[in-house]
């Protein structure tokens, strides 16, 4: 089999878990089976790339892998879909709130009298969230359906706030979450989301770091010029992110990519050793830093 059909042959199976999480025909823990048998893909494509010729051979690999992935995600559809552990994964500092106790979550979030900064922890499982300025008045406004959400406070000079949610039968219910963030203050963002679908809008919100995993679905982040300097990580499985930046601003990229189409829209840098950069990088008074690795994902980079 050539090897444009090959590539056909796995987008069809994608989109065929795409289709099926999307209508809800049944509840399936995608990060559950990519955690445990993404070894199984990687046989699948070594079998696709030794029976070439035959045709039969090949659909019947993709087939049995899309049943085996839908049959242990319905097994294991009552887990938690966090694709990782977070903290572990990044070495996110949580030493502000590993003793603060867990409370259901509140509407609203006054601002502490001293913050100066805020820090934002999501650690959720499938979601459809939007995120965007809010009012000086408030630290966060958040309103969402997830079922057993949590919230974690620790007040400040950086007040950080932690959202995640007890396990739960998750069902064909779609959770929503729409966040409202404090555009006086400078954020670190850190999130780990399951089976996403939204939006982070920060263009008016000042960001220093926004730390992102992803384990599928499609996400678009928009970046401002509030801050002199951003670092964006991105870990994304098979997801389609959008990334919006102005485009006057420095731009960096860093990019370590699996089967993944990176794309520019609107800039124009200069790659090196799998490095991207704008012309204007050293000398701009505002900085952007991606850092991109992903694995079966299109990531696309506009500027505006």
């Amino acid at each position: 089999m050539k090897r444009g059909n090959v590539i056909g042959v796995i987008l069809i199976i994608i989109g065929i878990g795409w289709i099926i999480r999307k209508a809800g025909l049944i509840d399936v823990n995608w990060i559950a089976s990519i955690k445990v048998l993404w070894p199984v893909f990687l046989v699948s494509l070594g079998l696709t790339l030794l029976a070439r010729r035959r045709n039969w051979l090949v659909t019947s690999v993709w087939i049995l892998t899309l049943v085996l992935f839908v049959g242990f995600g319905i097994y294991k559809r009552n887990e938690p879909e966090n694709i990782i552990d977070i903290e572990k994964r990044f070495g996110i500092d949580r030493s502000p709130i590993v003793a603060v106790e867990k409370r259901p979550f509140s509407a609203e979030i006054p601002l502490p009298g001293d913050a100066e900064q805020g820090r934002l922890i999501l650690q959720l499982g499938g979601v459809n969230i939007n995120l965007k300025e809010g009012s000086g008045s408030f630290f966060v406004k958040t309103s969402s359906n997830i079922p057993g959400l949590q919230q974690r406070l620790a007040e400040g000079k950086q007040t950080v706030l932690e959202y995640s949610h007890e396990q739960f039968n998750a069902g064909n219910a779609v959770r929503n979450m729409n966040l409202e963030m404090n555009p006086d203050l400078v954020w670190e963002v850190d999130a780990n989301l399951g089976v996403v679908d939204g939006e982070m809008d920060f263009k008016n919100i000042p960001v220093e770091k926004i730390t992102l995993q992803l384990g599928a679905g499609e996400m678009a982040l928009s970046i401002g010029d509030k801050q002199a300097h951003t670092k964006v990580t991105l870990r994304a499985g098979a997801s389609d992110v959008d990334i919006y930046v102005p485009s006057q601003a420095g731009l960096m990229v860093k990019s370590g990519n699996i089967l993944t189409d990176l794309s520019f829209h609107n800039i124009s840098l200069t790659a090196k050793d799998g490095v991207y950069m704008s012309e204007n990088y050293e000398n701009s008074d505002h900085k952007i830093e991606i850092d991109v690795v992903s694995a079966l994902s299109a990531v696309q980079i506009f500027g505006r």
